[in-house]
Order: structure tokens, then sequence, then C-alpha cells
């Protein structure tokens, strides 16, 4: 009796695609969810990510090419999602010079990264020969995880002090 570990990941990834469809439903089915545009994009995504990565780990699978982008796309929604709430709290504050600024270093930032996993997808499909691109893929996913995390240190930090209890528990589980 041997264990199968693409079975195990695929059930994994299946049963967590499901989970983030129960909640992507019962959110939308919630009214009156502040910044709930980019909180259903960033779910949403994650649900592609899932399905993708379970479908990975079946043999001979075209989604093997796109566990990289997923992934990213997946990262990148869920910055969307923390800077429409740090702008919101920013905007509340008068920040709104360098509110910009940090917009227009993530967003040039994650435009170069999607490109750099873009050129990895056609490299992989031996458009340029071979994939020249891997070592890249690494730091993008890299670099995208320290933007989170600094994303919900900065959220925590700049919620008033008596309603970071209330956030302390979201902070956590998006880190």
């Amino acid at each position: 009796m041997g264990f199968d570990s693409s079975a195990l990941q695929f059930y994994s990834f299946a049963i967590a695609a499901l989970a983030y469809l129960l909640l992507l439903i019962k959110l939308v089915l919630q009214k009156g969810q502040l910044n709930a545009f980019y909180m259903y994009l960033a779910i949403s995504f994650s649900v592609f990510w899932c399905i993708i990565e379970a479908l990975s780990s079946l043999e001979g699978n075209i989604a093997l090419y796109f566990k990289s982008i997923s992934e990213v796309l997946r990262g990148v929604f869920w910055i969307l999602f923390l800077l429409s709430i740090l702008g919101n709290l920013w905007h509340q504050e008068q920040h709104l010079r360098e509110n910009r600024k940090i917009y227009y270093f993530l967003i040039t930032l994650l435009t170069i990264i999607f490109a750099i996993e873009i050129l990895e997808i056609f490299s992989s499909f031996g458009v340029f020969g071979s994939p020249f691109f891997g070592i890249y893929t690494f730091y993008n996913k890299l670099i995208i995880d320290v933007i989170i995390l600094l994303l919900i240190e900065n959220l925590y930090r700049n919620t008033v002090k008596e309603q970071q209890w209330g956030i302390k528990y979201f902070c956590i589980g998006l880190s």
C-alpha cells in the first residue's frame, strides 16, 4: 500500500478551492461589504490558483505551465485588496501624495513581474528555445510575498489602536 503524493496534492487543493468558493459565495450573499470588489477578485483568483495547483498534480496536464502565473495573479489581487483598504486609511489621514507614490511604484513593479511570468510561459512552450527565466520567477514570488507582508504590517500599524484587536486575526490569517 503505497503513498501517492500527487493524489494527496490534488485532493488538498481541490478541498481548498471548494473552501475558497464557499467563502466567496457567502461573502457575495452578504450586503454592505467595504472594498468588496477587490476582495471578491482576490478570493476568485485564490480559487483559480487552487484549481491550477490541483490539476497540475495530474500526469501530463497543461496546467503545469500556468502554476507560476496563477500564483503571481493570486498575489497581485491580494495586494490590490490590501491597497484598497490602505488607500481608504491613507485618504482619511490625508496622505494622498505618499499614496500615489506607493501605487505607482507597486504597479510598475507588478507589471515587470507579470511580464517576466508571461515570458516564462512562452519560454516553457519553446518560443525562446529553452526556459531561462526560472530564477526570476522564484524572485517574483518572493517579492510578492514580501510586499503582501509589508502591506499587512502597514494595515495593522495604520489602524486605530482601539480597533487593532478587531483585525489582529485577519492580519495573522492573511500572513
